[in-house]
């Protein structure tokens, strides 16, 4: 059942190329996707696909040596844990030393620096066509990702934000979708690959560790129930959680900048042990409060907090690590603007 002119519960074929508009476009798309553009072709190479995983697993399994995938005597199939990374000590000391440079800000301050930088939330666009977009927007979007991505829900961010729950709820109608939110993020990501140290570092699996925690209203179970609702939700909380990782990639970029003009030599194997995944400097917890403009204010001409002042720079070496003299204080929570 579908309600005509309906945006949650239309006939989901209605946003889908209708097939006079596919035909034309057809072989452009399979060839640039790398796909057959006849169904039988893709399923024969499916097919072929399923067959040789099969054969390896197979042979896999006749191996099954310990310590490996293998059957026991009883038919059951055994997978062993993947084997931890092996991070050698300099990388954790350089890890504790870049926390310690970079400034300590709540979620709502990486946000909005990073759609300083990106302009992200100018891709949740008002899907009546809406052009005008008012003063206090932005703020509401952002309150909505946070309130979705940390899953404490609408209602809770209208009581702690003191925006009433009607202006969250009309914003979260009217901006966010699927096709919204993918935009969003990719201005993010697409951000990201091009900062120079992004190669370098390496998310790990830490990332699952920061949406988790991320995610820590309601025990961090998604309640929503409607697919969609949760669809946009899980993009909300893939934003947040890139939006962090560009955030500390990019401040971790200016403290081993800092670092090196200081004359520490840091070696790029070690810095590939450091994960932007990693949030000690960002907190999720307790009121939330955006102010864009107050934001934007404790920024440098460059656009950027300055960094916590290290002993490092005066008297460079390792021994520097856990020397830290704090210049910046942490930011405060302000009040909602506007």
């Amino acid at each position: 059942m579908y309600v005509p002119g309906s945006r949650r519960y239309a006939d989901p074929a209605s946003f889908l190329l209708t097939p006079g508009q596919w035909a034309p476009q057809r072989i452009e798309f399979c060839h640039l996707a790398g796909k057959p553009a006849a169904a039988a072709d893709a399923l024969a190479r499916a097919d072929d696909e399923l067959h040789a995983a099969l054969a390896d697993l197979e042979g896999q399994l006749a191996r099954g040596g310990a310590g490996e995938v293998r059957l026991t005597e009883a038919g059951e199939l055994v997978i062993p844990p993947l084997t931890a990374e092996d991070i050698p000590t300099e990388a954790e000391a350089l890890r504790a030393e870049l926390a310690g440079l970079l400034p300590r800000v709540p979620i709502a301050s990486v946000l909005v620096e990073i759609d300083v930088r990106t302009g992200f939330t100018g891709h949740l666009v008002h899907s009546g066509g809406k052009v005008s977009r008012p003063a206090e927007l932005t703020r509401n979007l952002l309150y909505v990702i946070i309130a979705e991505a940390t899953n404490m829900g609408l209602g809770a961010m209208a009581e702690s934000c003191g925006v009433p729950y009607d202006v969250l709820a009309w914003t979260a109608e009217w901006y966010f979708r699927a096709e919204t939110l993918e935009a969003a993020n990719a201005a993010i990501v697409n951000y990201h690959h091009r900062l120079p140290l992004a190669r370098q570092l390496n998310k790990g699996e830490n990332l699952h560790s920061l949406r988790r925690s991320l995610a820590y209203a309601g025990e961090g179970a998604l309640r929503r129930r409607h697919h969609e609702q949760q669809t946009e939700q899980m993009w909300c909380l893939t934003l947040a959680s890139n939006a962090i990782v560009t955030w500390t990639t990019e401040y971790h970029g200016l403290a081993v900048a800092a670092l090196r003009r200081a004359g520490r030599h840091i070696d790029d194997e070690v810095l590939a042990h450091i994960w932007p995944s990693h949030h000690e400097n960002v907190h999720f917890y307790g009121t939330h409060s955006v102010d864009v403009d107050g934001e934007l204010a404790k920024l440098d001409a460059d656009g950027y907090r300055p960094l916590h002042s290290t002993i490092a720079e005066a008297r460079p070496g390792p021994e520097a690590a856990a020397r830290h003299v704090a210049t910046y204080p942490a930011a405060r929570q302000a009040p909602a603007s506007r």
